[in-house]
């Protein structure tokens, strides 16, 4: 029963998504996107991965791709392959990961509040401070890490890395990211 209403509240979630695009983004029509093979095919692989996680953040992820998708920023279907398969198999602090790393000095980090010295400043610390249940764990930071440099997304060694460094994610990892948390973007471009 729990993995019928799954689907179906992602269902609920992107037509309502689908109804504000029509609003907003001139020209575009649901309808069309059904004659879209590639989109349909993404959106059946996209609902597979949502009925099979409990994560919110993950089917956040793929209705984010699955606009972008839409409103045609979505990239060849080689790359969306790549990238359902890649929120398919990483966990949300894979993707808060992966955005740390790319953001670096530009996102806050509650250093501070948490009482980290500048020389405790690393990655490892920002990771579980941005994923709290990284906090502490070096060696699950060290595999979260280790995966996001097997994909291509990143070349950051390690953990003790001091932080911020920059040219630490690769433009595959860029466009992952814009793939599945791009909608934002798109809402402040003024298309949603």
């Amino acid at each position: 029963m729990g993995y019928v209403w799954r689907g179906q509240d992602q269902f609920k979630e992107l037509a309502d998504d689908f109804e504000e695009l029509q609003r907003k983004v001139e020209g575009f029509k649901f309808e069309h996107l059904i004659e879209n093979e590639a989109f349909v095919s993404a959106t059946i692989e996209a609902t597979r991965i949502a009925i099979g996680t409990h994560h919110k953040e993950k089917r956040k992820y793929l209705r984010n791709a699955l606009l972008n998708i839409a409103v045609g920023k979505g990239l060849d279907e080689l790359r969306q392959q790549i990238f359902l398969n890649a929120v398919e198999a990483f966990s949300p602090s894979h993707v808060k990961s992966l955005d740390l790393i790319w953001r670096g000095a530009g996102q806050h980090i509650p250093w501070d509040e948490n009482a980290i010295t500048f020389m405790q400043r690393n990655y490892g610390t920002a990771m579980g401070l941005v994923s709290p249940e990284l906090k502490g764990q070096p060696s699950l930071s060290n595999a979260v890490l280790a995966e996001l440099r097997n994909r291509g997304f990143s070349s950051l060694g390690g953990p003790d890395l001091s932080f911020p460094q920059g040219g630490l994610i690769t433009n595959l990892g860029v466009e992952f990211l814009n793939f599945v948390i791009g909608p934002e973007v798109i809402r402040a471009a003024g298309h949603i």
